[in-house]
């Protein structure tokens, strides 16, 4: 979970994550003799109304990390939330150095890996859309596929309208497979569920491909329709991972 505070206050402050389900998991640890010892008690202290501090006073059975304190980017300060402890409900709270307390609305995820943006000057909470997340995914999948196999089909000395055309549909089909299973992986679920569906999914593509290709291709021999999918499909498989990496990346920028 990112957090990205806007208009951060010139008085210090620390932020966590309120949650409905109390606990006594530390997750500070020693780190708490480096925090400052009244915000800190202020902090730990507040209990609305069924709702705990997640860091400072406490996560059930499993770890949260993170820290109060953001790292500042530009004018903005960014918080890093992460391990099994990370909540799907919650809501943001600050407490200054001057004793000032700010309590967000309350705020679900549906995304395995999500950027929230908090405006500590009137209170206001950006989340990312499932939709876009969904769209920018195919997006950033489809279109160097789509590339990578019409250049390999121009290579192959089958490049036609028509043939140009055919990959253009097959692909916009199989692509949409593999986001709808490999892209709600990583959404949902993360990059090493991303990894293990990655597999079977190019292996299905594979053969669909390749059948669509033998039927659909034209201008050239079926064997060299066969072996265009064989090569359009292992190196867009390679860039199938190098994409997953990469939109992880994207993910928690």
């Amino acid at each position: 979970l990112k957090i990205i505070v806007k208009n951060p206050t010139d008085d210090a402050y620390y932020l966590d994550l309120l949650i409905q389900e109390e606990g006594d998991f530390d997750n500070l640890g020693e780190d708490r003799q480096n925090y400052d010892k009244n915000m800190l008690e202020l902090l730990s202290s507040q209990e609305i109304n069924g709702w705990y501090p997640a860091l400072t006073h406490g996560t059930k059975n499993v770890p949260l990390f993170g820290k109060l304190t953001g790292n500042p980017e530009g004018k903005k300060n960014v918080h890093l939330f992460s391990y099994m402890g990370v909540p799907s409900d919650f809501k943001i709270i600050l407490v200054t150095k001057g004793g000032l307390i700010q309590v967000s609305d309350e705020i679900h995820t549906f995304l395995f890996q999500t950027t929230i943006t908090y405006d500590m000057a009137n209170g206001n909470v950006l989340t990312q859309s499932v939709v876009s997340a969904y769209v920018s995914q195919f997006a950033l999948t489809f279109i160097p596929t789509l590339l990578l196999e019409a250049l390999i089909l121009y290579l192959m000395k089958l490049w036609t309208k028509r043939n140009l055309k055919t990959i253009l549909v097959v692909n916009l089909a199989t692509q949409l497979l593999m986001s709808a299973i490999v892209g709600t992986a990583l959404l949902k679920m993360g990059i090493l569920s991303a990894f293990i569906l990655l597999i079977p999914v190019e292996i299905a593509i594979l053969i669909i491909e390749t059948i669509a290709y033998r039927f659909l291709l034209k201008d050239g021999e079926n064997r060299k329709y066969i072996l265009y999918a064989l090569v359009a499909n292992l190196n867009s498989a390679a860039l199938g991972f190098i994409l997953i990496i990469y939109e992880s990346i994207l993910i928690l920028k």
